[in-house]
């Protein structure tokens, strides 16, 4: 049994056409909006709605039964490697253990991260699965990076974050009043502040990318990856040519997935990359 599959969910944000193009299947997770629940939507459609309404939309885990359609859809002879959004920030890691009990064929890796955080684990899976390694091979690696995923991000605004419950009103008060904007990185798969800044995005991003870059010699500098939200063009091109500068062989810029984009809003931009 040596033909590996690899799939994930919809919050990875693999760069575009990569999953087609490497017959990566996709476990979408629902987003409900205004009542009405989509596999995916623009972003805009839903800061529309925000603005609309004042309501968040909803995301909603996959059901044990969605994977357990999604892993049978794989002939049984063959394996199957599943990455997750962190088990920290969501019941999909949990409802597909769940459902891969009844799959002798089928690994669950637990990402302990999200977005680009968990398409850098997928890609390296990939490029793993083409140069010929074993199963066994292939996974011991693929749980050994895990933990290697630098993942962080700003936000512009806090109201996303006020408005899904993961932070006080006092804290969306004093954000606005100070003007801060905080640096959200991902740490043993949970969220947390770990930086502060100060001004108007343009500025904080300036200041946000030197600091990330500024200590990256222990870096796999193979990939890097952009990820945002209702940024402009000018801008992503300078966080771009800042990572290049780095000695980051492919930078890809991806905009956020609507999974994403709903917990975070507009005006997010992080840098994520994979040490060595």
């Amino acid at each position: 049994m040596e033909k590996i599959n690899v799939c994930c969910d919809s919050s990875c944000d693999l760069p575009q056409n990569y999953a087609s193009e490497k017959k990566i299947k996709i476990m979408y997770i629902p987003i409900i909006v205004e009542g009405e629940e989509y596999k995916n939507v623009d972003n805009q459609f839903l800061f529309d709605s925000v603005a609309k309404t004042g309501e968040l939309p909803k995301t909603a885990a996959p059901s044990t039964k969605d994977y357990e359609n999604l892993f049978e859809s794989y002939p049984k002879n063959e394996n199957v490697i599943y990455f997750s959004l962190s088990s920290h920030m969501s019941l999909l890691n949990q409802n597909a253990n769940e459902a891969a009990k009844s799959f002798k064929n089928v690994k669950v890796i637990d990402s302990l991260n999200l977005s680009s955080g968990i398409a850098m684990q997928v890609m390296k899976c990939i490029e793993d699965i083409e140069s010929g390694l074993t199963y066994n091979e292939v996974l011991k690696n693929a749980l050994t990076r895990q933990e290697k995923v630098k993942a962080s991000f700003v936000i512009d605004k806090l109201t996303y974050l006020y408005k899904g419950g993961r932070c006080s009103a006092l804290a969306l008060f004093g954000a606005n009043l100070l003007k801060i904007k905080p640096e959200i990185s991902v740490v043993n798969g949970k969220m947390g502040v770990s930086r502060k800044f100060r001004g108007k995005l343009d500025a904080v991003i300036k200041d946000y990318v030197e600091l990330s870059l500024k200590n990256v010699e222990n870096a796999d500098k193979s990939n890097a990856f952009i990820d945002y939200t209702a940024i402009d063009d000018e801008t992503i091109e300078y966080v771009k040519q800042q990572c290049l500068n780095a000695g980051f062989k492919n930078v890809y810029a991806c905009i956020a997935s609507s999974t994403i984009a709903v917990h975070c809003g507009e005006g997010t931009l992080g840098i994520m990359y994979m040490e060595k």
